[in-house]
Formats: structure tokens, sequence, C-alpha cells
């Protein structure tokens, strides 16, 4: 919690004070942080690079409009391709996929909150 937000010492006594914690504790508690901090770090950055085994390489996208289908005379649908490139432990591998605008918006939507997940992280 304290490790992964890089919180600083006071605002971790401030936090502690105010669930009453004895300044003897505290002060334990703190030597127990600076001890394993990177430990924590390590343990909590291999965690997450262990959430996925691939990572993205490279992208490219398109869009297409679709006019008609052999169902539907006229469709007129936007559809965008996203072609991805992932690095995993075997090599690379590429993923396509193909999605209307609202899947797009999903999509984009679950990416920028992962992103913003991982700076969090990282800060």
């Amino acid at each position: 919690m304290w490790i992964g937000n890089n919180v600083g010492k006071e605002e971790i006594k401030e936090q502690l004070k105010n669930q009453g914690f004895s300044d003897e504790w505290i002060s334990r508690i703190l030597i127990c942080i600076a001890l394993r901090k990177q430990d924590v770090k390590q343990s909590l950055s291999s965690q997450t690079s262990c959430i996925a085994q691939s990572s993205l390489t490279n992208f490219d996208w398109n869009v297409k409009l679709v006019m008609s289908s052999d169902k539907l005379a006229n469709i007129r649908e936007p559809l965008s391709e996203i072609h991805f490139e992932l690095k995993n432990k075997e090599g690379q591998e590429h993923v396509s996929l193909e999605l209307n605008k609202e899947e797009l918006k999903m999509l984009i939507d679950k990416m920028e909150a992962a992103n913003k997940a991982m700076m969090q992280f990282r800060s």
C-alpha cells in the first residue's frame, strides 16, 4: 500500500497514528518498511508482470466502411481493424481484431484504465 504508491515517511506516521498505533510500534513499522522496501517493490513488480505472459510491441489499425452484406442490402457500418504484435517467451505473436464503434470505444476505455493503473503503480 505505502511502497507501491511512494508514500512518504511522515504520511505513513500520520496514517499509523490515526489508526491508534503507539510511537514505539510506528518506529518499528517504519524500520521494517525501510529494510524491506526494495524486496516488496520487486515482488509487486514481478506479480504485475505475471498478469499477462505477453507484452505489446507494436500495433497497426485501419478503418473500413461495410456497405452491405449477404443478409442486408444497406449496412453502412464503420469497422476498425486492429493488428497487435505481442512478444512472449516463445517469440512474436500476431492478434487481429475487427471491432464496431461501440466495441472499439470499450477497448479504448479498458486500455486507458489499464494504463492509468500501471502509471499509478510505477509512481
